[in-house]
């Protein structure tokens, strides 16, 4: 969870809040003083000072003496009534998609997303997108460089769309090498959303 605290804009982002607030994520509403700087998409880190449990999230309304935030992660457990909230760093952005390069005769589905991957915003998921064929089964499709490698060998289980089976999957080992398992004919292999992580 990003936990920099920007105090450059001084004490007019520095609330304090006494609303019983159980941690977790999703909308969660805050009483605090009016007239604060806040502004919707803001981003904060809420801090309990007593038991040190804290929430960070997105401001998706400020009015009067409510200030409601979108929390997407938290470290701590119960309901407390000390927060501190202040304005804090936007989470990182994924890093931009790059396309692999194919090998054993593997291809992209025309009509489809070219086949790519890219670390996400944690910086240790590597997620995959697009569509192949024309390989054959027990080939590597194509091998991931050093950073999109995971620690320990993955199996990810994909989708036959060609015909309409599950029955794909995905090797990757350490080395950054997909090797592609399947059981029926000329299969047309879906990798939208398959995530593993590298560490």
């Amino acid at each position: 969870m990003p936990s920099t605290i920007l105090n450059q804009p001084g004490a007019s982002y520095i609330a304090n809040s006494v609303t019983s607030i159980t941690i977790g994520t999703g909308s969660q509403t805050f009483t605090v003083p009016a007239g604060l700087a806040y502004q919707q998409g803001a981003w904060v880190s809420i801090l309990s000072t007593g038991s040190g449990a804290t929430e960070y999230g997105e401001v998706t309304s400020y009015s009067g003496t409510s200030l409601v935030v979108n929390v997407v992660s938290n470290t701590g457990s119960g309901a407390h009534t000390d927060w501190i909230i202040n304005l804090a760093s936007p989470p990182p952005a994924p890093q931009a998609w790059i396309a692999v390069s194919f090998s054993n005769s593997w291809a992209n589905v025309a009509g489809y997303n070219a086949t790519r991957y890219r670390l996400e915003a944690d910086g240790v998921t590597v997620r995959l997108s697009g569509a192949i064929k024309s390989g054959s089964s027990g080939t590597v499709a194509f091998t991931l460089p050093s950073g999109y490698q995971p620690a320990n060998t993955v199996v990810l289980a994909a989708w036959d769309f060609g015909n309409q089976v599950g029955n794909v999957y995905i090797t990757i080992a350490t080395s950054g090498a997909a090797t592609v398992n399947y059981t029926t004919a000329s299969p047309e292999i879906s990798l939208e959303d398959l995530t593993f992580p590298t560490n």
